[in-house]
């Protein structure tokens, strides 16, 4: 029956998770007592992020800080960007309609915000582009692949995607 509150500093936008341990490792659910976690964004404290009222010994959410993604308006280089199939298990197929044609980056980046895998520049025509993306080697979970022209132009676009086995 203590309230526990935190600040968390997050230095730079991303991508993050955060994860809840129950020390004594039966959680807070049904039987085993009443509890809740929620995370707030400080500008906006009063929807929060995150929350729950159960979990079991340990709980992990994904979350995201700053600009991370975009609108289309902002990324005007690109637009019209489908993943599938997803979730996917080896293969993704990106599908993008491009406005300019140029040199684009591609990197795969996990729940943590690493980046897992960084594509060789890719050089697109004007209209739609289809992408092969090999997923070989990465583990089961929530991923984002993150599309920016090469020279920086723009702020990335942002998309989730989940793999599966």
């Amino acid at each position: 029956n203590t309230l526990i509150k935190d600040t968390l500093e997050v230095l730079a936008a991303g991508c993050y998770s955060i994860h809840f341990v129950d020390a004594y490792g039966d959680g807070m659910c049904c039987n085993y007592g009443n509890g809740y976690y929620k995370l707030y964004n400080i500008d906006n404290p009063v929807t929060p992020i995150i929350s729950s009222a159960q979990f079991e010994a340990y709980d992990r959410h994904a979350f995201s800080a700053g600009t991370i993604s975009i609108s289309r308006e902002i990324a005007a280089e690109f637009s019209d960007v489908h993943l599938f199939p997803n979730p996917a298990s080896d293969m993704l197929y990106v599908e993008m309609e491009v406005m300019r044609s140029d040199a684009y980056q591609f990197q795969v980046i996990n729940s943590l915000g690493q980046t897992v895998i960084d594509l060789a520049t890719q050089t697109l025509d004007v209209g739609s582009n289809d992408i092969p993306l090999g997923l070989e080697g990465l583990a089961n979970g929530l991923y984002f692949l993150s599309v920016q022209a090469k020279e920086g132009r723009g702020r990335p676009g942002l998309y989730k995607f989940l793999v599966g086995r």
